[in-house]
């Protein structure tokens, strides 16, 4: 017997720790329980209406619409019948009803406003990491990610690559094509590198033409074969698409000693630009140990 109860309290425990969502709506319906017994005990004198915003609130923001909306009818009717046990409270049962309908619309309104509004906060942090054009992360979240990556490759001593990439005559393709080819172009390098790079790999575009991949514990070799076969893949689909340009890449993979992300940034810019002055379409790569 308690070895099932030590069980059971293991995989309680392993639910809402896997499940935080559960948590707040149990959390949430216990607290509104709290609230209509307090209510039941104080009296109809004081109304307790306030007091069920706060569950309604949390449950809505941290767990979603429906949850919020089941927790504002469990609070209405949960009112409605500590109502009928004040039997003193209204002078007839239709009053109860009423009264319980326009409550329960309430707190069903708060919880549809706090969820949306939990909704269009994250659409807009998610829109502010986006680069709008590709649909692939931009430059802040670019170096959002490589900091957490570099910190997670100190803490646990592997190795990170970071590639940058331009897009050599790309000028020519908005003066001869026109722009909106040139958006084309730009949107399939991005798909291109994203369906080719795994799923913990970030792949961003710092503007203009420029994308860099961060490639967390990613050794050397690994790297450089990876940006070889990028750059065959990527040639490969502008030959079948007729679009004249070639790719210059820099690649740095860090054994490590990391340094700061900047400096990162500046070594793994400079190959970049390296490449493109000796004769474009290169890969130049180099491994930073010390």
């Amino acid at each position: 017997k308690l070895l099932m109860n030590s069980r059971m309290q293991r995989k309680l425990i392993n639910h809402f720790y896997n499940n935080p969502k559960s948590l707040f709506i149990l959390g949430g319906f216990f607290l509104a329980i709290i609230f209509s017994v307090i209510r039941y005990i104080a009296g109809p004198e004081y109304d307790f209406s306030f007091f069920y915003f706060l569950p309604i609130t949390l449950i809505s923001w941290y767990s979603g619409m429906l949850p919020g909306i089941l927790l504002s009818l469990f609070c209405s009717i949960g009112w409605f019948i500590f109502d009928l046990l004040l039997l003193n409270t209204h002078t007839n049962f239709s009053a109860a009803i009423v009264n319980e309908i326009f409550r329960g619309i309430l707190f069903i309104y708060v919880a549809v406003i706090i969820s949306l509004l939990k909704d269009l906060l994250r659409r807009e942090r998610k829109s502010a990491r986006i680069d709008h054009l590709t649909q692939i992360a931009n430059r802040r979240s670019f170096y959002e990610y490589a900091k957490s990556e570099i910190n997670r490759s100190h803490r646990y001593k592997l190795d990170f690559t970071i590639i940058f990439m331009d897009i050599d005559n790309f000028k020519s393709i908005n003066d001869s094509y026109g722009h909106h080819t040139g958006d084309k172009l730009l949107c399939v390098v991005a798909n291109t590198i994203k369906n080719n790079i795994r799923v913990n790999d970030l792949v961003a575009r710092l503007g203009g033409d420029e994308f860099a991949i961060v490639l967390p514990n990613l050794q050397s070799e690994s790297a450089g074969k990876l940006a070889h076969k990028l750059q065959q893949t990527l040639l490969e689909t502008m030959l079948k698409n007729n679009w004249p340009v070639t790719f210059s890449i820099g690649v740095s993979t860090f054994n490590k000693a990391l340094p700061e992300i900047d400096e990162i940034i500046r070594r793994v810019d400079h190959l970049m630009y390296s490449a493109k002055l000796s004769g474009k379409n290169r890969i130049i790569q180099e491994m930073v140990s010390e």
